[in-house]
């Protein structure tokens, strides 16, 4: 009698070698040269973008305005600066006389009550703007952004145009150095304007500083002042209250550095925490039943 393996033991050994079988395929069908994605042998990766620093836009900003006062230094660009501004003051100041209701409407925005309607009517655009925020957190981010900028542009001004500028480029206006039509003696208007404060214009800084630090995020606010901007300045021209140099080489570059400072680190993290104060400051107010607010919160 011959003795062999059970049958039991024949039917393990075959089910252990089908299920290796099969491993082995189903490896052999993932790791083969046709099934498996190709690899390229050298993999190119896409270089960041440059960001130029901030500290570099603030050393740009700083040499432009350094470069410009040594133009204006200089007697021969001067001269060509000069020529340029009177040149443009008497084409500005040639429409006006023609028509007693188009000076008056010019000089009344030119007056203080005028400076107070613009004002107020800038102040409501930023208003609605920040209150069109969908939510709480988006209507918090744009009052601090406005409120920002805002501050460094009144610092500014009250720091350079008032006491800096009037040290060093005392400038007189256009009204009071050339014989252009004069609205406050044709009209007895009294405008709102210093006889030697010209350079820079207050006014130019402050729609170029919100139209370019508003350029990235809120496009159509960017654009809205821009168009503000030009008008009231081309009022500004047509009056003779400044020259056309007071804002392109003076308000101008001003506005880029004032910009490069608010993007400075410390500077970010001054916005940061003005923004975590507004959060707050606008959830509590919701909390407590303002009805724009409280929508806002529930939505």
């Amino acid at each position: 009698m011959v003795l062999g393996n059970p049958p039991c033991f024949y039917t393990f050994r075959n089910s252990v070698f089908h299920r290796l079988q099969v491993a082995g395929e189903s490896f052999l069908a993932a790791n083969s040269v046709l099934t498996r994605p190709s690899r390229p042998l050298i993999v190119r990766e896409r270089a960041p973008a440059s960001r130029i620093p901030p500290q570099l836009w603030l050393v740009l900003g700083c040499s432009l305005c350094v470069a410009i006062y040594a133009a204006h230094c200089n007697p021969t660009l001067n001269h060509v600066i000069a020529s340029i501004d009177f040149s443009s003051a008497y084409a500005f100041n040639s429409i006006v006389g023609a028509k007693k209701f188009f000076d008056l409407s010019l000089a009344m925005f030119s007056t203080k009550f005028g400076d107070m309607f613009v004002l107020g009517c800038v102040a409501t655009l930023i208003a609605v703007h920040c209150l069109r925020g969908t939510t709480l957190k988006e209507a918090a981010k744009r009052i601090s952004f406005w409120v920002y900028f805002g501050t460094w542009c009144v610092g500014s001004y009250l720091l350079v145009c008032c006491l800096v500028a009037e040290q060093l480029a005392p400038r007189a206006t256009p009204i009071t150095l050339l014989h252009l039509h004069n609205v406050q003696e044709m009209y007895k208007i009294k405008l709102r304007s210093s006889a030697m404060h010209s350079f820079p214009s207050g006014h130019a800084l402050a729609y170029l500083l919100f139209s370019l630090a508003s350029f990235n995020k809120y496009r159509f606010m960017s654009l809205l002042f821009a168009a503000i901007g030009i008008v009231m300045l081309a009022v500004r021209l047509i009056l003779g209250l400044h020259w056309v140099s007071d804002m392109l080489l003076g308000s101008l570059p001003l506005a880029l550095v004032v910009l490069a400072l608010a993007a400075q680190p410390l500077s970010v993290k001054c916005l940061e925490i003005l923004n975590r104060v507004v959060s707050y400051t606008v959830t509590e107010l919701a909390k407590a039943g303002c009805p724009i607010l409280r929508y806002k919160r529930q939505n």
